[in-house]
């Protein structure tokens, strides 16, 4: 639904012309973090796409890696058609684009606060309009985008109709392919963990067993153990944690169960109101 000509698109688009328009319009301080938000949307969507790429190859591509999965088959039409139902939203709200727009902004801008600032949204019946920066029209995007599946069909066509296409088994090295050769979803990510290694600080353990001591180029068998730090639980959730129990346990203090000490806290307490509010 992230791609043209469906709603995830859209609203994407949107919030990417809203952070831009509000760069050109705020404060210095604001600007900044303006533009690191735009940044970290783009690497948030660049990542979404890598993650739904590594679901759908380890979902359905290669080999069965179960008896249970060998023996799948697909749903019947009644399963699917929610399926369908909910696709068929999805492209009806990315091509009314325009339409749905210009109701959110009228929601919008009736609330009490808002009322008195100009939206930076103006939209037709297929036309969205970023604050004169930038403008998107779905139903042309969707035509567009038919036209050039046509003419990218047609061309293939063209150049593989003569072409003669056979199937054979592919070279093995001469070992039997197995489904646990298959590259995993942890295998496919490893790239990504690789790149940003320096953040991540990725851990990997080798482990190798000789048949015999002295024949090291004839191993029996090698495992290869891939580890991730948590680096969220380590040096922010840990280290929170930690200072909210030391205070707790210094103000755990307070609570003796002398009520007479108690009667002095609210006293104390009443006293620090007077002083500042009473003038």
């Amino acid at each position: 639904s992230a791609l043209p000509p469906f709603n995830g698109f859209v609203s994407e688009w949107l919030t990417f012309q809203s952070m831009f328009n509000a760069v050109a319009t705020v404060g210095a301080l604001t600007k900044v973090l303006f533009i690191l938000a735009i940044g970290a949307l783009a690497f948030t969507s660049g990542l979404a796409v890598m993650c739904f790429v590594k679901v759908f190859g380890a979902t359905f591509l290669a080999r069965p890696r179960s008896s249970h999965v060998s023996e799948a088959r697909e749903v019947g039409w009644a399963m699917r058609f929610g399926m369908a139902m909910l696709a068929l939203v999805a492209l009806i709200l990315g091509l009314s684009a325009g339409t749905v727009s210009k109701i959110l902004t009228n929601v919008v801008t009736n609330l009490n606060n808002l009322k008195n600032s100009d939206s930076v949204i103006s939209s037709t019946i297929n036309v969205v309009n970023a604050n004169n920066f930038a403008t998107m029209s779905m139903p042309t995007a969707f035509s567009s985008i038919f036209i050039i599946i046509i003419i990218v069909a047609v061309l293939v066509y063209i150049v593989t109709r003569k072409q003669k296409v056979s199937t054979s088994i592919t070279w093995d090295c001469g070992t039997n392919m197995e489904p646990r050769m298959e590259i995993t979803a942890t295998g496919f990510a490893r790239s990504i963990i690789t790149i940003f290694g320096t953040i991540l600080r990725p851990t990997q353990q080798t482990k190798v067993e000789y048949r015999e001591a002295g024949l090291r180029y004839f191993p029996k068998s090698t495992s290869i153990h891939f580890g991730l730090k948590d680096v969220y639980s380590i040096y922010f959730y840990k280290p929170v944690q930690e200072f909210v129990l030391w205070i707790s346990e210094k103000t755990k203090k307070i609570q003796n169960g002398n009520i007479n000490v108690y009667i002095l806290y609210i006293f104390a307490i009443l006293i620090g109101l007077l002083l500042i509010f009473v003038k």
